[in-house]
């Protein structure tokens, strides 16, 4: 059972404009305005309004309450849409799960969030008894601080994922601040091959919502249905991920016809760094801007770029705070920086921040730093530097930093420059013991085709032409058939170094002078 007295004190004092609940929300919006296209399919207001209070009498009747949390395991569709409304309208809390998990995964997840029931592809699950007595629940009304959601942290850096709470507030708040940013309209039709599970992806729900636009839902990502989807259908604003991205350039490569008619005018991109050459491939094929959005699950969309920036700010930078936010950088002393072009650990304040890390008290301490005037921010763990004009430029994560013997190697860098080399799909610089130096840096790849013969000299070879220090070479290639990655598509760099520490055999051996 969840309630606002789960929330963390620190973070509920954090200044939050009113927000209405979600369906309170949807009930203003005119029931003849369409909410999702599917196919050839039309879904108005009206409807998911009515068809989530038919599904809320039913979960009542199995005993879903407010505070009730229940695991939402469902691909992009109507029924997810109807099951998000239909929560949200008895004050229940959904817990979002991939659709890769496993059961075993889901029953952890679950478990560690008292979650009471699990809607998944196969149907309703219970998972517990439910408690008669009354909670907290029925001594104050929903409004916009009631919970709504919890969303698991993508697991990239780290093997035990942590749950961050959310209410309406965060997450209605956050996708309004967006809309203004990024002057949306009730006009716009949204898209998203990002799954609704994830944080990023339900923004273009949210965004929807707040709006009474119209969202085009897919359910399985493919480039030739995701062109047909957004040429038929009118999609203005579509949400990817990097790898979505590359996918659909390589299928544009081969099909440039396929461009005709599409008329997006932003793609919005989160969950990988941005390389020097995306932004630009994705306005000469489909003449539509990148925009950089930078966010996180205890946070929504933090910084981001604009479809009216020049076409090279998106790989350049991650923009500005949205309105309302504050970040600011320390440097490892703990001093802010301010200079531009020195980097310094990100940590974000704002309306959109989570509540917590829910039953994980000592993850949600680590993540929390109090300033001399006694102001709460999260450290968010990514290394940033400001540009002249204000903006934020990404330079990868704290764990993505390899330390040579003292001297620090950025992976973000050599990552960018290994991706222009023709047959490489993915790469991923980690870092591995060194009994004299600490650390080495090691170079997983996966390759375009399996046939392409890449070595570790070619890589260094490459990296030279690009002007980058001898010291920063990796010292190990390893190619492997599939890199793993997050449900979500990013790169799982905790568990490439498991893998690499499991199994500590080197493809290729080439080390550099100290």
């Amino acid at each position: 059972m969840v309630t606002p007295l789960d929330y963390d004190n620190r973070l509920q004092a954090v200044v939050r404009p009113a927000v209405v609940p979600l369906t309170e929300q949807l009930r203003r919006v005119p029931p003849n305005r369409v909410a999702a296209l599917i196919d050839s399919r039309i879904f108005t207001y009206g409807q998911l309004t009515a068809e989530a209070h038919l599904a809320a009498e039913n979960y009542r009747d199995h005993g879903v309450k407010a505070g009730t949390v229940v695991g939402v395991q469902l691909a992009n569709s109507w029924a997810f849409m109807v099951a998000h409304v239909a929560l949200a309208e008895l004050g229940a809390v959904m817990a979002t799960l991939h659709r890769p998990l496993t059961d075993r995964e889901c029953h952890a997840l679950l478990e560690f969030v008292g979650a009471s029931f699990w809607l998944n592809p196969e149907g309703w699950e219970a998972l517990r008894d439910i408690p008669a007595e009354p909670t907290a629940a029925n001594e104050r009304p929903l409004d916009g601080q009631w919970p709504l959601a919890i969303f698991y942290t993508s697991g990239t850096q780290s093997l035990r994922p942590k749950p961050c709470l959310h209410s309406h507030q965060t997450l209605l708040g956050n996708a309004a601040v967006v809309a203004r940013d990024g002057e949306m309209n009730a006009d716009d039709v949204f898209i998203s091959a990002s799954p609704f599970t994830h944080l990023f992806g339900i923004l273009s729900c949210h965004l929807a919502w707040v709006l009474g636009a119209r969202q085009i839902i897919i359910e399985r990502y493919g480039p030739r249905g995701f062109l047909n989807s957004c040429r038929n259908q009118g999609a203005t604003i579509a949400f990817m991920v990097p790898t979505h991205i590359r996918d659909l350039l390589d299928y544009l490569r081969e099909h440039p016809e396929e461009s005709q008619g599409v008329a997006l005018r932003e793609i919005r991109t989160a969950g990988a760094a941005v390389s020097p050459d995306l932004a630009d491939r994705v306005f000469s094929r489909l003449e539509a801007k990148l925009v950089n959005h930078w966010g996180m699950s205890e946070i929504g969309g933090g910084t981001y770029t604009h479809w009216r920036d020049e076409v090279a700010v998106a790989a350049e930078s991650i923009g500005r705070p949205s309105a309302g936010a504050q970040v600011m950088l320390l440097d490892e002393s703990g001093r802010v920086v301010e200079t531009p072009d020195v980097p310094g650990e990100m940590l974000f304040r704002g309306p959109s921040l989570f509540y917590g890390y829910y039953g994980n008290s000592k993850a949600t301490n680590e993540a929390l730093y109090q300033d001399a005037q006694g102001q709460w921010w999260l450290r968010t763990g990514d290394i940033v530097s400001w540009s002249n004009q204000g903006r934020l430029r990404y330079l990868g994560r704290l764990k993505d930093i390899v330390n040579r013997g003292g001297v620090k190697i950025d992976a973000l860098e050599i990552e960018h420059a290994v991706l222009t080399l023709e047959g490489i799909r993915t790469a991923a610089l980690v870092a591995e013991p060194d009994t004299r130096l600490g650390e080495r840096a090691t170079l997983v790849i996966e390759r375009t085709n399996s046939t392409i013969s890449i070595t570790l000299t070619q890589v260094q070879q490459h990296l030279a032409q690009f002007g980058i220090a001898k010291f920063k070479w990796p010292e190990r290639l390893v190619i492997w058939d599939k890199l793993p990655t997050t449900p979500t598509g990013k790169l799982a760099k905790a568990r490439i170094r498991e893998q690499l520490r499991q199994a500590p055999v080197a493809n290729a051996n080439a080390p550099l002078s100290p």
